[in-house]
């Protein structure tokens, strides 16, 4: 299941165990596209120690900023392993490419 939450929510839960988040914005093509994909991937690893989250960048406001999560473009997908960054995706990825990730931060 993936959660829709703000800035300081996510930044509430990414140091417990294997989160992955996904910055988004509304008006973003490419993350309207990546959504099924970023669905597929939360029920695949639907039985696996892994949060999945999204973020509004905008709302955020952490988008095209520089400090922060450096998220210059939508979508970015990052995952933490206990707060540490292990991973990052800008734009589309594709599924396969994003099972490796989360099974290598497992």
């Amino acid at each position: 299941m993936i959660k829709d939450m703000t800035l300081k929510e996510f930044e509430g839960i990414k140091n417990e165990g294997v989160v992955i988040v996904d910055f988004y914005t509304e008006w973003c093509g490419d993350c309207k596209m990546m959504q099924p994909v970023y669905e597929n991937l939360a029920n695949e690893f639907k039985d696996k120690p892994v949060t999945f989250a999204s973020v509004d960048a905008e709302k955020a406001e952490v988008f095209q900023k520089a400090e922060g999560y450096s998220v210059t473009k939508v979508p970015t997908f990052i995952v933490f392993k206990d707060g540490k960054e292990v991973a990052r995706g800008v734009e589309y990825q594709p599924m396969d490419k994003m099972i490796g990730w989360l099974n290598d931060a497992l």
